[in-house]
């Protein structure tokens, strides 16, 4: 307590227009019932936060505002809401001090770019950043380059990124390169991070958060007369005026769908038909895939167009009928998208040594994941070129057996048994006789002294 009172009375003395907050990092009871503590020692008699603030003000504790951290709160709207209406009581403002930011950077002329929210970002938010930052720029980059983060990335998977399902979808729609940074990898993390330290000490110290939208109005004047406009310190140039001529490289933006809304949907029929207003609009070939495939539509006065939910594919755009009983029908949608895959899987088939039983297999792979089927022979193809017969072999009939339908299951199979595989061990050079030209030198014979010698070294002497 009487630290707090020095830290208040010396934010008093310092500047007489600073807002001094008391703030709390762990503001529910269970946090004082468990003894967690953000940062040192757990004391002998923890306080809850709001004993804390009473006695604050009875002992005359002068301070502004209180502070509340909330993090991921394992509590609904109702008891958070009723949570910041106990601090109320102390008759101060309360603010919710914890806020998020996504930072953009160019490589070439460090223009920036930084958006702010009052919440932890999901991956939609990281796509609503991504639009608001092509539309800063006036283009976009051909290349993103990414700290590592969760909300967009899975797994480095050896250089082969898999990123979020979400976020490969925009990638998918807005068509750019992803490439991330290696984990504690200082060159290629710094460029941004240097980014969001300056962020956070030259804009976010000491400002007073009203409402995010404020805050992001704020940011962008001070990205203008500041973080855009002053010299960069590695560069020696104003990113501004480097931006400039960057921005003609930049590629243009044309406005996607990045959020395609569910309100109406339709089952596939068998026929690969869906009902709409009693009429039937067809889709591809081979959308039904004799489960309940629901398919999104998205109406304008003229037009129907129809999507797939999962991937974000457009699949089919209609002139709407306002006849009924009508069949609006693409004539390419009539034609078999599958023609020449049963081809492929009878020449990847070819490559086993047991046909029928490679042929059965790559049908269930046909099956289970017809979308990637191209993908999957690839991928089987390669490890057929990779690795010895016998290991294919062998790969096949594990993943028979157990029932594992999946390129990738191969893969793993193939490598295990190609490590078991015995391989001839390298020749043996053998030794080279002496040359049986010269009898001296095989005749010769070395120096035998005796064994008093030795004794006499052994014993310094």
């Amino acid at each position: 307590m009487d630290l707090t009172r020095i830290c208040c009375e010396t934010v008093r003395e310092t500047d007489l227009e600073a807002t001094s907050i008391i703030n709390v990092c762990l503001p529910f009871g269970e946090y004082v019932a468990g003894r967690f503590v953000c940062y040192g020692p757990v004391p002998e008699h923890p306080v809850s936060p709001l004993a804390f603030f009473e006695r604050a003000i009875d002992r005359g504790i002068d301070f502004d505002a209180v502070g509340v951290q909330l993090y991921f709160p394992a509590r609904d709207m109702v008891a958070v809401s009723r949570l910041l209406d106990e601090y109320a009581r102390f008759g101060k403002p309360v603010h919710i001090t914890e806020t998020w930011f996504i930072a953009f950077v160019l490589a070439h002329s460090r223009h920036k770019f930084v958006y702010w929210q009052d919440r932890p970002c999901v991956t939609r938010d990281v796509v609503e950043a991504h639009e608001k930052a092509f539309a800063f720029f006036g283009g976009m980059t051909h290349e993103i380059v990414y700290d590592q983060d969760h909300l967009l990335l899975t797994s480095e998977n050896y250089g082969d990124l898999i990123l979020t399902h979400e976020f490969a979808l925009y990638v998918q729609k807005r068509g750019f390169q992803v490439r991330a940074c290696r984990r504690k990898d200082p060159e290629s993390k710094g460029r941004v991070e240097n980014v969001v330290k300056f962020v956070k000490r030259n804009f976010a110290r000491h400002r007073i958060f009203t409402t995010v939208d404020q805050l992001n109005e704020d940011c962008l004047a001070w990205l203008k007369r500041t973080g855009n406009a002053l010299m960069h310190h590695t560069t020696k140039k104003i990113p501004a005026e480097v931006f400039a001529l960057e921005r003609q490289t930049l590629r243009p933006v044309h406005q996607i769908n990045i959020h395609p809304r569910m309100s109406i949907t339709r089952t596939v029929r068998k026929d690969n038909t869906i009902w709409f207003e009693g009429n039937r609009y067809s889709v591809p070939l081979g959308t039904y895939n004799g489960k309940d495939k629901v398919v999104g539509i998205e109406l304008s006065d003229s037009h129907l167009r129809i999507y797939d939910p999962e991937t974000g594919e457009w699949l089919a755009d209609h002139e709407r009928s306002h006849l009924k009983g009508q069949l609006i029908q693409n004539t390419h949608h009539r034609r078999d998208r599958t023609k020449g895959i049963h081809a492929y899987l009878e020449s990847v088939a070819g490559k086993f040594n047991d046909v029928p039983l490679a042929m059965n297999f790559l049908e269930e792979i046909l099956k289970r994941k017809s979308r990637y089927i191209r993908d999957q022979l690839q991928l089987i193809e390669r490890v057929l070129d990779e690795f010895s017969p016998s290991a294919a072999e062998q790969a096949l009939h594990y993943c028979m057996k157990y029932r594992l339908y999946g390129a990738t299951d191969f893969a793993d199979a193939a490598r295990h048994f190609e490590l078991r595989v015995e391989k001839p061990l390298p020749p043996v050079e053998l030794v080279k006789p002496l040359d049986a030209l010269n009898p001296d030198v095989w005749k010769a014979k070395p120096q035998i002294r005796q064994f008093e010698i030795y004794a006499d070294i052994l014993r310094g002497g």
